[in-house]
């Protein structure tokens, strides 16, 4: 799968893909090719370990990057 200018955002507890305007719920974790990983919890895992995890409302910008499962 490849994101493109799509969105990964919080919303009631569940980690959600905004993709040409719908919303859809991420239905298992995704690893990115550069090793993050964005899990349905809103942890954003980054390769080098470190993570922060989205709260209600906070969204990041996936630009062009390709998805593995």
């Amino acid at each position: 799968m490849v994101l493109g200018d799509d969105m990964l955002m919080m919303k009631n507890g569940q980690m959600l893909i905004l993709r040409n305007g719908e919303m859809i719920a991420l239905n298992e974790d995704m690893i990115l090719v550069d090793g993050t990983r964005i899990a349905r919890d809103g942890r954003v895992i980054l390769s080098d370990g470190t993570f922060q995890v989205l709260v209600e409302g906070q969204a990041i910008m996936v630009e062009n990057r390709t998805v593995t499962s």
